[in-house]
This record gives structure tokens, sequence and C-alpha cells, in this order.
């Protein structure tokens, strides 16, 4: 990997994965999604994933490739699968997604690269999901430690988060992107306020709570 000193560039950790629907797939994962909408908009990034040895993970790279987003930040691996998300579309107003665990991305190693290109970039953006897999959080956290400006997708997805691992990863960021449900679960879990209406107030709370520079619902 080149050295990415004195370059502005967004740093995206995550998964990248097929969701899986009756009449078809599309690649998917919110971290691999922003990273592509980033290029497009011509903003240096720099995509951390993890994909299987398997027709899927070469697939993914494929779409990467199609896109003109390197891959160099997407590691193989070669005893679990790619991941994949089997969608229940039957009723639109209920979707609901089974999220196959573990699954490569579940295995995002540490190495030298990863911990330079943290340290370089000028954001890092990640969500909770990578941080479900001890090993992926680990290497998250490592590189958390390092990074510059981060900004916390939380993108709750049900059975793979709880309270202590969300105020985990919030500790560590600097600016927070979530929607109305997710929000009024964390000042639920950390104000300790159960309401059905969202106060601007609570908002800054939260935010004082966690040292956040912004949280953007």
């Amino acid at each position: 990997m080149k050295k990415y000193k004195h370059n502005k560039f967004v740093l995206c950790y995550g998964e990248m994965l097929y969701d899986i629907f009756t009449d078809g797939r599309l690649p998917g994962g919110a971290p691999m999604n922003v990273a592509l909408h980033l290029h497009q908009h011509q903003i240096p990034t720099y995509f951390v994933s993890r994909v299987g040895d398997d027709e899927e993970g070469a697939s993914l790279l494929k779409h990467l490739d199609q896109r003109g987003l390197s891959n160099q930040g997407v590691q193989r691996d070669s005893r679990y699968p790619s991941g994949k998300v089997y969608a229940n579309v039957t009723q639109a107003e209920d979707v609901t997604y089974e999220i196959v665990y573990p699954s490569a991305w579940d295995f995002i190693e540490i190495t030298d690269a990863l911990k330079d290109a943290a340290s370089s970039s000028q954001v890092f953006l990640y969500g909770s999901l990578a941080a479900r897999g001890e090993t992926s959080r680990t290497t998250l956290l490592e590189l958390l430690s390092l990074a510059n400006t981060k900004v916390f997708d939380v993108n709750l997805r049900q059975p793979f988060y709880d309270t202590e691992l969300i105020c985990l990863l919030l500790e560590q960021a600097n600016i927070v992107k979530l929607n109305e449900e997710e929000l009024s679960i964390l000042i639920g879990w950390y104000l300790h306020k159960q309401t059905s209406e969202i106060h601007e107030d609570d908002i800054f709370q939260l935010a004082k709570k966690f040292e956040l520079e912004a949280i953007c619902v």
C-alpha cells in the first residue's frame, strides 16, 4: 500500500456483502456503499473489508473494480465465506434481514498497512455491524486509536449489538450518524428517558455525554 501522508482521504471500514432476494442479489454493506458514493464524488477513499475465497468474493471485488474503487484494502479469507444477507420482503412495510454469521468480514486482520492508513486518513468511518466479531472489533478499536476525525454510523442490526458495544463505539467517535429510531434507543439507554417524541435538548445531552462534535439524524 502506498503512503497516504499529507493526502486527504476517507477510510471506510466494515462489511461488504451480497443482499440476497428471491429474484436475485445485489452488492451491499453500508461501509462499501459509502465508499463507492464518496469515490463517485471524486473524494479519495480507502475501503477496508474482507471477502471469502469464493464466487461471491470474486464478484464483489469485480464490483469495486468496475466502479474504479481500489480493492487494495480488502483482505481475502480462505476459511470463512463472503458475507450474505437474506432479505424477506414479503411485507413491504416490515422488511426483515438475516445477516449470516460468521462471514469473512468478521475477521479483518490488523496489518501495518492498515495502521498507516488509519493514522494518515482525514476521516475514518465505521459502523456497529463491523464490530460484531471479536477479530474485526479488535482491529477496529486499534485503528480508531490511531485515527483522526472518526465518524460512527450507528446502523443497529439485531441481534448484533448491545448497550456496552454501542457505548464503546460512541466513546471513540467525533461525529455520529443515525436515524430517529436509533436515536430513540440511544436516548433510552444512555439518558434513561423513554419518549415517543425526540427533543432537541436530548440530542445535545447525548452529544455532551459522549463529547461528540456533531450528531446527524
